[in-house]
């Protein structure tokens, strides 16, 4: 294997130069996630050398780590995003210095699913009477076409075909 420089040397540099395509928010949220766990955990390690064995033990020790809000552990949606930083690095070094990246290898760990109870047709009603009339229509595009907030407060009128009744996202 080529020598290659420890995680904690590398880690720095890939996040200096990725900083201009994230947003401050993306930014924090890497920052956080690198310094927290990954530079602790492979820090000492050179890239290269890093294997699909110490990702999948760092894995099980996340999997013990308390977990945030009361939660007994990490939630496996948090151990997968960790788990794909943690990939994306290794994926730029193994580039650079030509090796496998480990982290290809290894599953997502299963989320479990979100059960959604959405409003019942009664409950809608109740809402649309209590609102105020010019929030109405807003409200009624909300609750029967399931446009995502930044979709909705992003729409404009010549995305909305009236004729073929559409409305363009």
């Amino acid at each position: 294997k080529p020598a290659t420089p420890l995680f904690r040397d590398f880690a720095p540099t890939w996040m200096t130069e990725f900083k201009p395509s994230w947003r401050r928010s993306h930014l924090a949220t890497v920052e956080s996630t690198v310094n927290g766990h990954l530079i602790p955990a492979f820090g000492e390690k050179p890239v290269g050398e890093i294997s699909k064995s110490d990702i999948l033990q760092f894995r099980a020790l996340l999997a013990q780590a308390k977990g945030r809000n009361g939660n007994t552990t990490l939630a496996a949606k948090t151990i997968n995003r960790v788990i794909q930083l943690l990939g994306q690095i290794l994926a730029e070094a193994a580039e650079r210095y030509n090796f496998v990246n480990p982290v290809d290898k290894i599953k997502r760990l299963k989320q479990q699913r979100v059960d959604i109870h959405p409003f019942t047709m009664d409950q809608v009603r109740k809402i649309l009477d209590a609102t105020r009339a010019d929030y109405r229509c807003y409200l009624i595009v909300r609750f029967f076409t399931g446009m995502r907030t930044g979709e909705i407060n992003g729409l404009k009128w010549k995305y909305i075909d009236f004729e073929r009744r559409q409305i363009l996202i």
